[in-house]
């Protein structure tokens, strides 16, 4: 079966929702329009979903370094601290956590949102 020009063209270039004109991918600026061309996710959704990764993350973190340490204690019959076994020096490893979750929780908001057809932003004058 053989394919049309057409096809071959809409595999390269989205359609400006604006001005109608065929952009090619990998471009970041509408030659019709000027409107920016964004194909993942905006600086301001990236940080609002790292911030709910943070979040997660952090108190996936604090929970872990006050009871991990009761958990040790039960289970093996290790003599453990109650409550926060490492005391201040469970900040880094919570700190830790919560950059990870933050930075993982972006990416992959970021790859689905590259699966789907870019977005198109006019500019401000």
């Amino acid at each position: 079966m053989a394919q049309h020009p057409e096809d071959d063209k809409a595999a390269e270039y989205w359609q400006c929702p604006l001005c109608g004109f065929d952009v090619k991918r990998g471009y970041i600026i509408c030659a019709g329009c000027q409107a920016e061309v964004v194909y993942g996710l905006t600086r301001a959704e990236w940080q609002s979903i790292a911030t709910v990764g943070a979040a997660a993350g952090g108190i996936t973190g604090a929970l872990l370094m006050l009871y991990l340490p009761m958990w040790l204690a039960e289970t093996f019959g290790l003599n453990a601290i109650m409550g926060w076994g490492l005391g201040f020096y469970a900040v880094l490893p919570i700190g830790l956590m919560a950059a990870a979750a933050a930075y993982g929780f972006a990416r992959i908001g970021d790859r689905h949102r590259r699966l789907r057809p870019p977005r198109f932003f006019a500019r401000r004058s």
